[in-house]
C-alpha cells in the first residue's frame, strides 16, 4: 500500500522538476502546461511556479489575481515561500485587499521556519507599526535574525538605526517567539519578557 502512495508523488516530483527545467530555460508556457495540472491536483510546489509565472510575467501577462489564487493554497499547505509570498501580496493589496495584518500572520508563520525575507518583512512591519502593534524592540530582534543568516537588507538597516550587531544573537530567538496578534492588533504581542 506504501509503495502505491509514493508512486504518484514520485511521479508529480518528476513533472514539477521538469516543469522547473523549462522554466529555467526560458520556456514558461512549457512550464506552464506541466504544472497545471499539478497545481490543480494540489501539488504545492507547481501551484508555487504557476504564481511565479503570473507575478513575475514569465510568459503570461502579470496578474496578481492569478498569483494570489496559487499562493494561497500552497501556503495553506505550509509552503514558506508561499506564506512569504502572500504576505506580499496582502501586504501591498496587489490581487487582493490590502491587509497588513493577516500579512504579518503570513510572514511569522515563514519567520519562524528560518525565511530571512519574512524575518525582515516582519521586523519591519513592528518598527513601522504597520498591521501590528509598533515595537522597536520586537523589530530588531526580529531584524537579527536574517542579519545573522547574512541577509544584506537586515544588516545595513541594522547599522542604519546604530544597532550593534553580534555574530550570533540568540537573544533575537527568545524575544521573536510570539505570533503577532490579530484580534486585538493594538495589544504587543507577548514577547516571553
Amino acid at each position: 500500500m506504501f509503495l502505491g502512495l509514493a508512486a504518484p508523488a514520485a511521479a508529480a516530483d518528476a513533472d514539477f522538476d521538469a516543469g522547473l527545467s523549462a522554466f529555467l530555460d526560458g520556456d514558461y508556457r512549457y512550464a506552464r502546461e506541466i504544472w497545471q495540472g499539478l497545481a490543480e491536483a494540489g501539488d504545492a510546489n507547481s501551484q508555487f511556479g504557476l504564481s511565479m509565472n503570473h507575478e513575475s510575467w514569465r510568459g503570461v501577462p502579470p496578474a496578481a489575481e492569478k498569483a494570489f489564487h496559487w499562493y494561497s493554497p500552497a501556503a495553506e499547505q505550509g509552503m514558506i515561500e508561499a506564506q512569504f509570498s502572500l504576505g506580499v501580496l496582502y501586504q501591498h493589496g496587489r490581487g487582493i485587499a490590502r491587509d497588513p495584518e493577516l500579512a504579518a500572520e503570513l510572514y511569522f508563520s515563514a519567520a519562524e521556519r528560518g525565511n530571512a525575507q519574512a524575518q525582515y518583512n516582519l521586523g519591519a512591519l513592528y518598527l513601522g507599526g504597520e498591521g501590528i502593534a509598533p515595537d522597536r524592540d520586537l523589530g530588531i530582534a526580529w531584524l537579527r535574525r536574517p542579519a545573522a543568516q547574512r541577509f544584506g537588507r537586515a544588516i545595513q538597516r541594522l547599522k542604519i538605526m546604530g544597532v550593534v550587531l553580534h555574530p550570533s544573537d540568540e537573544e533575537a530567538r527568545k524575544v521573536t517567539g510570539a505570533a503577532p496578534e490579530r484580534a486585538a492588533p493594538e495589544t504587543p504581542p507577548d514577547n516571553g519578557r
